[in-house]
């Protein structure tokens, strides 16, 4: 049945009560009116939000409780209580309709909208974090659209929320390689710009920054959260593989060490990430390298290090590394590294890098070798 203009009366009246925090005149409504019974859903849901709007708790739970309201009632776009609950990152009511009434998270609008999805156009970080940390979701769940949270976050018309992109990115495990039905990621989509007035606009991005200022921050962040992922996938493969080094020369390297000096002089490759997780020590060598700064449009801005090592031959120079890589310390006693001379460069390497474990093995095998000698000396001469 089609509203009457008797119930659209009566309607004008429930929320004026409710609004108003008139909880005798709710309550007395609610009990006595045929009309109410009759259009629960559509009056219910509607007095509901107006006492929360005014926020009215004795109105909310009086309606709740008494089972005026529907808690998984949908308006004519389909749109739940949760669903207009988290565009205003209320999470003491979310957390009220869901915990003690079972609000249904998974109710979709017309546009195939979850609650947590409205959240993320509205700017709600707080209610979006209840959603992650409480309620278990899926996070590239997609609309009918193909959007993601993400999607949205970055088409909210009030602008761009930093603070819930950061915690979308960096705390949920968003992929960031889905495309909605126009074809466009998450980051595809702040090609549009918010449709508000300049002010607005101004005021609504990150620290003021322009629309293009927040994208590219964005794109680093997106580069920086891939390059944690490769570094890591790069150490574990590093710790794993029986013949580190050459695994090492293959990655993208942001560290040459200049070893040796004129035309012996050799540019050896390596991964500081990597050196500075297995040997932290070398982070001060590594700091006092020349530093040299470039950005690129496939990988944001980066840093490559060159290290000065004139007084190192390359040889000695790879072979602590391959120490460094793969904890092998056996060239000390027997290979093409075991003569002294060699053994002695070395230790100086060893030393520069900070490889106290390295230094005392050279060191031992050093000695040995002159106790020996000497042994062998004094036999001799007697």
């Amino acid at each position: 049945a089609e509203p009457t203009p008797n119930l659209n009366r009566s309607r004008r009246a429930l929320c004026t009560a409710c609004k108003k925090g008139w909880f005798d005149i709710v309550k007395e409504f609610i009990e006595a009116s045929e009309l109410y019974t009759k259009f629960q859903e559509i009056v219910g849901m509607g007095a509901f939000l107006d006492a929360w709007k005014k926020g009215h708790w004795d109105i909310m739970e009086y309606l709740m409780n008494s089972g005026a309201v529907d808690v998984n009632a949908q308006d004519g776009s389909g749109r739940s209580i949760l669903h207009i609950v988290c565009c205003h990152n209320d999470v003491r009511v979310m957390k009220y309709l869901v915990e003690s009434h079972g609000a249904d998270i998974s109710i979709e609008d017309e546009w195939g909208c979850l609650p947590f999805h409205n959240a993320c156009r509205s700017r709600s970080k707080d209610v979006m974090k209840y959603f992650m940390e409480s309620c278990n979701v899926d996070i590239n769940v997609q609309n009918k659209n193909g959007d993601t949270a993400l999607h949205l976050a970055f088409k909210c018309p009030d602008g761009v929320s930093s603070e819930l992109v950061k915690y979308l990115v960096e705390s949920c495990e968003m992929d960031l390689t889905i495309e909605n039905k126009d074809g466009k990621t998450a980051f595809g989509c702040m090609d549009h710009e918010p449709e508000t007035s300049d002010w607005d606009f101004h005021d609504a991005w990150y620290w003021g920054e322009t629309y293009q200022g927040f994208a590219r921050m964005f794109h680093n962040m997106l580069i920086r959260k891939t390059r944690q992922e490769r570094e890591t996938q790069e150490l574990a493969a590093v710790q794993e593989s029986s013949h580190p080094r050459g695994l090492i020369e293959r990655m993208v390297s942001d560290l040459t060490f200049l070893a040796g000096s004129g035309d012996a002089q050799e540019a050896i490759k390596a991964k500081s990430t990597v050196l500075m997780i297995v040997q932290p020590s070398i982070k001060a060598m590594i700091d006092s390298g020349t530093v040299h700064t470039r950005t690129t449009a496939e990988d944001g801005t980066t840093q490559h290090t060159t290290i000065k090592l004139p007084h190192h031959l390359p040889k000695h120079v790879r072979c602590v590394l391959q120490c460094i890589y793969s904890g092998d310390m056996a060239f000390t006693k027997d290979g093409e590294m075991a003569n002294e001379s060699d053994l002695q460069g070395l230790l100086l390497v060893a030393e520069q890098f900070g490889c106290s474990e390295l230094q005392v093995a050279i060191e031992e095998e050093l000695a040995k070798r002159r106790g020996s000698t000497g042994i062998q000396r004094r036999g001799s001469s007697e």
